[in-house]
C-alpha cells in the first residue's frame, strides 16, 4: 500500500455565500507551483452552492458554524490541520500567481525565528475610498520585519504549525484576533514577517 503523502501546508479558508469568488479561488489553489496542501474550509451557515463547489474540488475538511468569533472558528480548524505550515485566507482573496504558497513558504523560511508571515492585499475597482487607503498604508511593496509593535492580517497569512498550535487566538474577540496574536507572540522573541510577493486580490 502506498502510504499518503502528509500535507506541507493545510490551508484554512473561511467563507460565508461566497460561491462567486470560492471557485475562482480553488481554481487559483490548485494552480499553485507547490501542490502539496490540504484545504480545511470554515463555512459560516452559506446559503448559496458554496457546498458544491466544495465538493467539487473534493475538500473533506469542512466546519460548519452559525456563531462567528474568528479566534474560536480558527482554532477548531487548527486543530483539524496535519501540515507543518498553516495558510489562513478569506474566500474574497485571490493569489495573484500561481507562486503565492511557494513566496509565502519561502518568507517563513529565512528565519527560524519567524513564527507568520502575511501578504499584500490589492484592492480591486469597487473598493471605497478608505479601503484603498488603508490598503496602500498598510501593504507596502519592501518586505517587513516585526520584532515590536507587529501587523499581522488573516486575510493572507502563513504559520508555523508547531507554534500556532500552542498559541491559540482568543475565542473571545470578534475581530483583531490576528494583531493581539502577533502581540503576544513577539514578546516571547519570536518575529512576524511580511511580503508583498505572496500577494492576493481583495475583492471585498
Amino acid at each position: 500500500m502506498v502510504k499518503k503523502l502528509k500535507p506541507l501546508v493545510s490551508i484554512i479558508i473561511r467563507g460565508k455565500n461566497e460561491s462567486r469568488w470560492l471557485k475562482i479561488l480553488l481554481k487559483k489553489i490548485y494552480n499553485q507551483t507547490l501542490n502539496n496542501f490540504e484545504i480545511i474550509f470554515c463555512d459560516n451557515n452559506s446559503t448559496d452552492n458554496t457546498l458544491d463547489i466544495l465538493k467539487k474540488y473534493n475538500v473533506k475538511k469542512i466546519l460548519k458554524f452559525t456563531e462567528y468569533l474568528p479566534g474560536k472558528v480558527l482554532n477548531k480548524a487548527i486543530k483539524r490541520c496535519s501540515g507543518k505550515y498553516i495558510s489562513i485566507l478569506s474566500s474574497h482573496c485571490i493569489p495573484v500567481d500561481k507562486f503565492w504558497l511557494k513566496q509565502h513558504i519561502e518568507s517563513i523560511e529565512k528565519r527560524e525565528s519567524i513564527a507568520a508571515v502575511f501578504g499584500k492585499q490589492i484592492p480591486m475597482p469597487g473598493t471605497s475610498i478608505q479601503n484603498l487607503i488603508d490598503l496602500d498604508m498598510i501593504f507596502k511593496n519592501q518586505p517587513i520585519l516585526y520584532t515590536k509593535d507587529p501587523y499581522l492580517n488573516n486575510a493572507n497569512s502563513l504559520y508555523r504549525s508547531n507554534i500556532l498550535k500552542r498559541n491559540l487566538f482568543n475565542p473571545k474577540l470578534t475581530n483583531i484576533e490576528d494583531r493581539l496574536w502577533a502581540n503576544k507572540i513577539v514578546r516571547k522573541n519570536l518575529k512576524i514577517a511580511y511580503t508583498a510577493k505572496s500577494s492576493v486580490f481583495h475583492l471585498h
